[in-house]
């Protein structure tokens, strides 16, 4: 696990192209959260963390985040990171929510 989310935020900035979700226990605990932005036709994951206890949380933040994203018909692509360069337990998890790795070239304009 990379070392910035071992540090605690205490707060986080609401920039305008980002978008954030957050799932919150029934004892009112963050317990996972993903943040993505929004780059034109695309779309990429900044930050995705959630307490792991098999309950399938991960799978449905994400993927309600990319049902939000193409019912606003928004981005034609996400992205989620690095595949190659993914941890086994996180390429899986990549693998599993059908992300796979492709090489894209972006002009700006």
């Amino acid at each position: 696990m990379d070392g910035k989310y071992l540090v605690k935020q205490a707060e986080f900035k609401n920039l305008q192209h980002f978008r954030y979700w957050g799932v919150i226990s029934p004892e009112e605990k963050l317990v996972a959260y993903a943040s993505l932005g929004v780059y034109g036709n695309f779309a990429s994951f900044s930050h995705l963390m959630g307490v792991r206890n098999n309950d399938g949380i991960m799978h449905l933040l994400l993927s309600e985040a990319v049902c939000q994203l193409i019912d606003a018909a928004q981005v034609r692509y996400v992205m989620y990171d690095t595949f190659f360069g993914a941890q086994p337990g996180l390429r899986h998890f990549k693998t599993i929510l059908g992300f796979r790795p492709y090489r894209a070239t972006y002009t700006l304009q």
